[in-house]
């Protein structure tokens, strides 16, 4: 990427975490470089602006990947959009008292933010605050656990908050540009996740859409893949191709399970630790670091 490309995304990504700063401290940013160590999202930060490579890839092939990351990205855009649509019809409804509309559009927000995650893990520091789980004092589960247990004061406060960091997630979102390097890593890491901990923690037990949670993951998964890198690399090769989507497909047949408590876990956390080593070889055969998927911050 060339330095004043480098030079500009920063300068915008630090006016707006300037803006941010009542909110939380930096959002943060994938990074992405040829050699040294690898690539661990959870490390990640608004400082370490993406480098894919030092002059490794094609720059064609390069041009071509990160021209259809800009177009998949008005499909990101038109599901955060929609998250933040529905998070403002809660927000509406727990005003009006409205439990039944609140609940309901509760379950909206969450379904295109789990659609969006496959992006979204670029900003830790506020998916934190945003998607807090076990001990949840703010973001999408505090507010679900005082909206989806009978009885209980709605929750005003944090619905106002959460929509609120939404906003600001779609105001960050729409200024940067979004790259095919970025998109590989965000696959990979929520297959880490769904094979780690999601499908092993039934973690939207109040509002029952653990599963479902699961589901629209793929969902944003897939449809980052089949817009952005699939055909590249099955021109490139189509072996790790295959594989990649062989895996990926056995990881949407899991989550297909009936009910949560049926997910068959250990089958996923082989299928998603399958997927894990093709998207990584499939980073190493286009000449990008090879990507470690894993959570480490």
């Amino acid at each position: 990427m060339p330095c004043k490309q480098l030079a500009r995304r920063f300068a915008a990504r630090t006016a707006l975490f300037l803006l941010a700063a009542p909110l939380l401290a930096h959002p943060t940013a994938a990074s992405a470089g040829a050699g040294g160590d690898p690539v661990r999202p959870g490390e990640l930060r608004s400082t370490a602006v993406p480098v894919n490579t030092n002059g490794s890839v094609d720059p064609t092939l390069e041009a071509s990947l990160n021209e259809a990351a800009a177009a998949y990205k008005q499909l990101g855009a038109a599901d955060v959009a929609s998250m933040v649509a529905n998070a403002d019809k809660m927000l509406a409804a727990v005003r009006a008292k409205d439990v039944a509309t609140a609940r309901q559009a509760w379950i909206d927000t969450r379904r295109f933010y789990e659609r969006s995650e496959v992006f979204i893990y670029m900003y830790p520091d506020l998916v934190a605050s945003i998607d807090a789980w076990p001990m949840a004092t703010e973001g999408f589960h505090a507010v679900e656990t005082a909206l989806f247990t009978p009885g209980a004061p709605l929750p005003l406060a944090e619905t106002e908050q959460l929509t609120e960091k939404l906003h600001l997630l779609q105001r960050i979102f729409t200024a940067e540009p979004l790259y095919a390097h970025e998109l590989m890593v965000g696959i990979g890491f929520i297959a880490f996740t769904i094979g780690d901990s999601k499908a092993l923690q039934d973690q939207s037990a109040p509002s029952g859409t653990s599963l479902a949670d699961l589901q629209h993951n793929v969902e944003g998964m897939e449809l980052a893949w089949n817009q952005v890198l699939a055909a590249p690399m099955r021109a490139h090769d189509k072996g790790i191709a295959g594989r990649v989507e062989t895996h990926l497909g056995a990881v949407k047949e899991l989550v297909g399970a009936p009910s949560f408590d049926q997910i068959d876990t250990k089958a996923l956390t082989k299928a998603t630790q399958q997927l894990q080593e093709a998207l990584a070889d499939a980073a190493v055969d286009l000449r990008w670091r090879r990507p470690d998927f894993s959570d480490r911050d």
